[in-house]
């Protein structure tokens, strides 16, 4: 193979690198909120001197048991938002390195590192290939995604 014939797949292939991993998700749909219920219906230990607006009961004892059941799902779903899954998957290796190899060479010591990384960019530690920055990702959203990786992707 001459050197045109070796450049070209490479080229295909950071081109694709390029377009994917950065892209924002649309955005979701707006979530419309529920009609208050009448006052008179809302009992009213409810409601308090620091929330005039009737709270029901039900809602708050049931949000940190949905909370502590969604996490991985959350934390995968929030990497294809983000474009991660263009290019890592959680057990094998596609352009980039795999979620669980990566777990498996980093410590949550490293935690502040890999988030500039992911933040950033990086090459040449999983081969020749560069991740292109993923400025369009929140903070917040690269640290829950990095403790979720470190945490093994599951």
């Amino acid at each position: 193979m001459n050197v045109r014939t070796k450049a070209l797949p490479l080229a295909v292939i950071a081109a694709v690198v390029l377009m994917g991993c950065g892209k924002e998700a649309p955005p979701p749909p707006p979530v419309q909120a529920a009609p208050a219920p009448p006052a008179a219906a809302v009992p009213a230990a409810s409601v308090t001197a620091a929330s005039p607006t009737p709270v029901p009961a039900a809602n708050q004892a049931s949000a940190p048991a949905a909370m502590a059941s969604a996490p991985a799902l959350a934390n995968k779903d929030l990497a294809a938002k983000s474009g991660c899954l263009t290019c890592h998957a959680v057990d094998k290796k596609l352009i980039g390195p795999a979620f669980k190899d990566i777990a498996n060479k980093y410590k949550a010591s490293d935690e502040a590192m890999l988030i500039a990384k992911v933040k950033a960019g990086g090459k040449g530690v999983w081969g020749p290939i560069p991740m292109p920055p993923n400025v369009a990702v929140k903070d917040e959203d690269i640290k829950t995604l990095v403790n979720w990786i470190l945490a093994g992707a599951k």
